[in-house]
C-alpha cells in the first residue's frame, strides 16, 4: 500500500489495507473538491479503478443518500454507463469519522466522501452526429430508469429549474451587473475581468427587457422526476462512437427531463459545435423516450435563460464572493463560451 502521506485520509477510510495506488486528478469541474484516482492492485471481482471525491460543503446525509440511491437504482435497471458506488466499510472508523450511509463516510470537518467507479472514455467538446445520437439515446435510457426511483416518483408540477430562472431574472434586474462590478474588487485575471466587462456591454442594450419578459412568466407545469441537472458535455465520456460513462451526479434532483437536455445540448452549442442542433438532438432522444409537447417547448427556454443565469452566478462567485478555483484557465474558457452565447440568448428570450 502506498504511504498515507500521498493520499487523502478518505482513501484509507474507504479502502482500508487494500493494496493500491492513488493520485490526484486535475481539470475536473469547478466545485473545488479535489478528486483522487485509486487503482486497486488486487481486485478479482468488480472495478479496479475508483474516483474518491468529497461532496460540496452544504451536502447533507439525506442528499448523499438520494444521489447514491439514484445511481444504484439506475445501474440496477441495466444502464451500464452509470458508475458503480463503493460500499463504505462496516468497520471501526478512525476517530471522529462516521459512516453516513452504506456508500459514504463523513470526515471530522463534516464533509461527506464517496468512491465511485472510474468510467472509461473522454469528453468531446464538438461531438459528431453519431456521438450526439448515442448520447441522446443513453440519456433517454437514464431518464426512463430514473422514473421508477422510489425516492422521486414522477409528478406534475412547475419546473423547479424554470422557477429558479424566473426568480433570478427579477434579482438581476434589481441588482444590475454593471453596479455589482463597479463596487467590487478586480477579478482573478485580466482575461476574466475583460470577459465580465464584455458581458455587461452585450447585456445592457436589450438584456433588461429580455429578463423582464422572463420574470413575468409562469413556470410551466410538466412531468418532474429524478434528473441529473448538471449533465454538461464535460460529464459525458465517449469511447469512439459509443458512450462510456456519464459522471458527476452530485447535482441530481427533481425536475423536468428538459433540464438535462437543455444543459447537455446547450453545453455543446456554446462550445461551437455545428452538429448540436436542437432538432437533431431532440430527435435522437425521441427515438428512445418521446418528449411531450410541454417538455420539448421548454428546452430552448431553459438553455437561453440558463446562459444569463450562469453568467450572473459567475459574477457572484468571482467578484463578490472571491472564490478560488484550481484551474483559472478553465474558468475563463467556460465564461468565454457563455459570453459568446449571450447575444443569442437575449434575442431568443425577446422573441
Amino acid at each position: 500500500m502506498i504511504p498515507s502521506a500521498f493520499e487523502p485520509p478518505a482513501c484509507a477510510v474507504l479502502f482500508g489495507h487494500r493494496p493500491r495506488t492513488c493520485r490526484r486528478l486535475t481539470g475536473f469541474g469547478f466545485s473545488g473538491a479535489e478528486p483522487w484516482l485509486v487503482e486497486l492492485a488486487e481486485c478479482a471481482i468488480g472495478p479496479s479503478r475508483w474516483v474518491v471525491k468529497a461532496f460540496g460543503p452544504q451536502a447533507t446525509i439525506e442528499r448523499t443518500r438520494f444521489v447514491h440511491g439514484l445511481l444504484e437504482h439506475v445501474r440496477s435497471s441495466g444502464v451500464s454507463i452509470v458508475p458503480a458506488v463503493w460500499h463504505a466499510p462496516d468497520v471501526d472508523l478512525p476517530s471522529r469519522w462516521t459512516r453516513a450511509s452504506e456508500w459514504a463516510v463523513r470526515d471530522p470537518e463534516g464533509r461527506f466522501w464517496e468512491a465511485v467507479q472510474c468510467m472509461p472514455g473522454v469528453s468531446v467538446a464538438n461531438p459528431s452526429p453519431g456521438q450526439v445520437a448515442a448520447a441522446m439515446a443513453v440519456l433517454a435510457g437514464v431518464h426512463e430508469a430514473a422514473r421508477s426511483y422510489p425516492a422521486a416518483r414522477p409528478r406534475l408540477e412547475a419546473s423547479p429549474g424554470m422557477r429558479a430562472r424566473i426568480e433570478r431574472a427579477a434579482a438581476i434586474i434589481a441588482r444590475p451587473w454593471r453596479a455589482r462590478l463597479a463596487s467590487a474588487p478586480g477579478g482573478a485575471s485580466a482575461r476574466i475581468d475583460r470577459l465580465l466587462r464584455l458581458a455587461v456591454e452585450r447585456f445592457e442594450p436589450h438584456g433588461t427587457r429580455a429578463l423582464a419578459r422572463l420574470a413575468s412568466m409562469a413556470a410551466p407545469i410538466v412531468a418532474c422526476q429524478a434528473v441529473l441537472r448538471d449533465v454538461h458535455g464535460e460529464h459525458v465520456l465517449f469511447q469512439g462512437m459509443r458512450v462510456g460513462g456519464i459522471i458527476d451526479w452530485h447535482a441530481t434532483g427533481i425536475d423536468t427531463v428538459a433540464t438535462d437536455l437543455a444543459r447537455l445540448v446547450g453545453s455543446w452549442r456554446t462550445s461551437g459545435s455545428s452538429h448540436a442542433s436542437w432538432e437533431t438532438c431532440l430527435a435522437g432522444y425521441d427515438s428512445v423516450r418521446p418528449l411531450s409537447s410541454e417538455e420539448r417547448s421548454i428546452v430552448p427556454l431553459l438553455h437561453h435563460s440558463g446562459v444569463v443565469v450562469a453568467i450572473d452566478h459567475w459574477i457572484g462567485w468571482l467578484v463578490e464572493e472571491g472564490r478560488t478555483f484550481p484551474d483559472w484557465n478553465a474558468v475563463a474558457n467556460r465564461l468565454e463560451r457563455l459570453v459568446e452565447a449571450l447575444p443569442e440568448a437575449i434575442e431568443t428570450l425577446l422573441a
